[in-house]
């Protein structure tokens, strides 16, 4: 019996959407864009949303906006797609695995700690199956040490720990949209935060440096 990966619902209002979007005269960096980094991070409570190619662009783009580079080392999980430690190589840093714990299949705590070097920067959190891992206690042991952290929230969009959304314990948080995830645009990632200066370089270094100027629009609007 074939299972596929995904098999998501399109409604006929999106249909509508997409036809709206390609009759336009603008396809890239568009209105629509803009409504939807809006609504997702209202959606998500955080100030900023960046729309992107991917989860994995937005991963990339965390290491980049956080200067990770050669002599850095990152703690995340072993327990999840590639991305979560390609981010780190693709700026030359060394991923330092740590196991999960059984209940959350998150970074056990208790764990991490140990793995703390002088060299250690950040600590990508990865979120998996729509749970949190102990995200609250990462984020104490991350202010404990002075460390980054860095949220994969691209199997847990909507989900909480302790009454909080998932993506608002980290200094930056990544969101996925491949036709597994919860929502789905073929294609394409959101990267989140609260901090201006971090949305500001975002936006410019997903458009080769250049910065935008466009019309943001209500996602009712659309």
């Amino acid at each position: 019996m074939d299972i596929p990966l995904a098999r998501p619902y399109i409604s006929h209002r999106v249909t509508e959407l997409v036809q709206k979007a390609i009759s336009g005269s603008q396809l890239s960096m568009g209105p629509f864009l803009n409504g939807f980094e809006e609504k997702f991070g209202q959606t998500v409570q955080a100030q900023y949303a960046v729309g992107l190619s991917s989860g994995t662009a937005a991963l990339h783009l965390a290491m980049r906006l956080l200067n990770i580079g050669a002599e850095d080392e990152v703690i995340t999980s072993p327990y999840s797609f590639i991305a979560s430690s390609n981010c780190i190589l693709f700026e030359g840093a060394t991923p330092v695995f740590v196991d999960i714990e059984e209940e959350t299949m998150g970074l056990d705590p208790s764990k991490v700690e140990q793995a703390i070097t002088p060299r250690t920067k950040a600590i990508i959190a990865v979120h998996l199956y729509g749970k949190s891992c102990q995200i609250g206690e990462l984020r104490s042991i991350c202010d404990r040490h002075d460390l980054f952290l860095i949220e994969d929230c691209c199997e847990a969009l909507g989900a909480k720990h302790q009454g909080q959304d998932v993506g608002s314990y980290g200094e930056l948080a990544c969101y996925g949209f491949y036709p597994n995830k919860h929502i789905t645009t073929g294609e394409g990632g959101m990267l989140t935060t609260n901090r201006e200066e971090f949305a500001t370089k975002a936006r410019s270094l997903r458009n080769q440096g250049r910065s935008q100027n466009t019309e943001v629009l209500e996602f009712e609007e659309l």
